[in-house]
């Protein structure tokens, strides 16, 4: 009897075991404990941003948790919208169905994020991803009371500033003079598309996943876009006239998830800090480079790259609207303090 007892209590503590180590969900495999996380992004793999987070960021973090701490990562990762489409993804953030996504401001999320979208506002901005990104970052740290409201209010920590390269234009057909623009139907993503006003171009508002079908269908005869997302996304085959215009690059933010990184222990929160910002300066100065190198690619493959002069690009900025004032009244009346972050923002350019 006493022997059958003993066998009921081993049965008993074994299922109690197998419980535990099921309600936390295996968390627990040898000596390391498991973090399960998850990144996506709108974008394909394709484009450098998303590669390199995929490349170098991912396993960065993953080895060198694994090396410095008791923990390991596992991650699930959900690239070119198979989770949240390039406007849902500030809210998938904020709702934790991604950990990790790309959270505005300017073209990712230009309404939820645009007390820091003013780079959509500043046509002829700084053509250096890493002088913006940086530029960015520190503005954003010298008004945390906005920053609260927009990310931390949401759920969403800021944690990258990175850059889409410098803004050109391509066009199905070839130009000279900014007047030959007039009637013609071009797409822009965003804030981007600000630089069209006054230049007598129809403005048509799009995105990078459906351009390619929208160029062969004539929805739009040309988009205001970079060299490498060009060839990227293969639109030098139906837009092969690019013209370098130099509107500038669009600093963005890989934001997380505040409740995610909240429960993380912190010397996982340091290694990613860390890493974050090796993979800033590394974006950056990958998209730069990228960029260059497409301009030779989309020759090669057939196409033209011209520049416009100084003259035009004057002629240009003359043509549109005061921007910069524009944002600033728009944001003022939202209550931000929008004029100041414009002259920090300017300052940490220069």
């Amino acid at each position: 009897m006493m022997k059958k007892k003993r066998m009921i209590l081993v049965s008993v503590l074994t299922i109690f075991v197998c419980l535990a180590a099921y309600a936390g969900g295996g968390q627990e495999e040898g000596a390391k404990q498991v973090i399960r996380l998850n990144a996506g992004c709108g974008h394909p793999e394709s484009m450098a941003y998303v590669a390199l987070f995929r490349d170098f960021f991912i396993p960065e973090v993953t080895k060198r948790v694994e090396e410095r701490t008791g923990y390991r990562i596992e991650w699930t990762q959900a690239w070119g919208g198979s989770v949240a489409k390039l406007a849902d993804q500030f809210e998938s953030v904020e709702s934790g169905l991604l950990d990790f996504a790309v959270t505005g401001p300017g073209g990712f999320e230009p309404v939820k994020t645009s007390g820091f979208a003013l780079t959509g506002w500043l046509p002829f901005n700084s053509p250096d991803s890493l002088q913006s990104s940086i530029a960015l970052k520190e503005t954003m740290a010298k008004f945390p009371d906005v920053v609260k409201e927009i990310y931390y209010d949401h759920n969403i920590l800021p944690l990258i500033v990175c850059a889409l390269p410098n803004y050109d234009l391509i066009t199905t057909f070839e130009w000279k003079n900014i007047s030959d623009l007039k009637g013609k139907k071009i797409a822009a993503y965003g804030t981007n598309l600000n630089f069209l006003k006054g230049t007598g171009a129809v403005a048509v508002q799009s995105n990078l996943n459906e351009a390619y079908t929208c160029f062969q269908t004539g929805v739009y005869e040309g988009w205001i876009m970079s060299g490498d997302l060009t060839v990227d996304f293969k639109l030098n085959e139906v837009a092969p006239h690019l013209k370098k215009i130099g509107f500038g690059v669009l600093p963005f933010i890989w934001g997380m998830n505040l409740a995610t990184w909240e429960k993380l222990p912190k010397e996982v929160q340091d290694i990613i800090l860390e890493v974050a910002d090796e993979y800033m300066r590394l974006e950056c100065k990958t998209t730069d480079e990228q960029n260059q190198e497409a301009y030779d690619i989309i020759v090669q493959q057939g196409g033209t790259v011209t520049s416009l002069t100084d003259a035009q690009k004057a002629e240009w900025a003359k043509m549109l609207p005061n921007l910069p004032m524009q944002w600033v009244t728009e944001e003022e009346a939202k209550g931000y303090p929008a004029r100041e972050i414009l002259r920090v923002y300017i300052q940490e350019l220069e």
